[in-house]
């Protein structure tokens, strides 16, 4: 009697992948990146020199000064403090006038 040594073959297919070479790259960009990542913040830093605190006591600030907001937008258009609609000009100088003799008075 003869005995055959083949192996019956599989039919079914693979439902395993094999990610080994996935990984591999998946470290490899994580090297590559930290290395280049404190190279690149090196080349883009300006050297800036920023005021340092001052160690002395702020100045209190007058309880009798009065702050106007006056704001300009891009048509040329005036508002005087938190008005929503613009200010003429012959509207706008008699409040500045006021304003102006307030502050000779003091």
């Amino acid at each position: 009697m003869a005995r055959t040594f083949r192996r019956p073959r599989q039919s079914h297919p693979i439902a395993e992948m094999n990610v080994t070479n996935l990984i591999d790259l998946g470290f490899t960009l994580l090297i590559i990146f930290m290395i280049a990542t404190p190279l690149i913040n090196q080349e883009q830093t300006i050297p800036v020199n920023l005021p340092l605190e001052s160690k002395s006591a702020q100045e209190q600030v007058d309880k009798s000064l009065h702050f106007v907001a006056l704001s300009v937008d891009a048509k040329g258009n005036y508002y005087l403090d938190d008005r929503v609609t613009p200010v003429s000009m012959p509207e706008l100088r008699r409040p500045l006038r006021i304003f102006a003799a307030e502050a000779k008075r003091r």
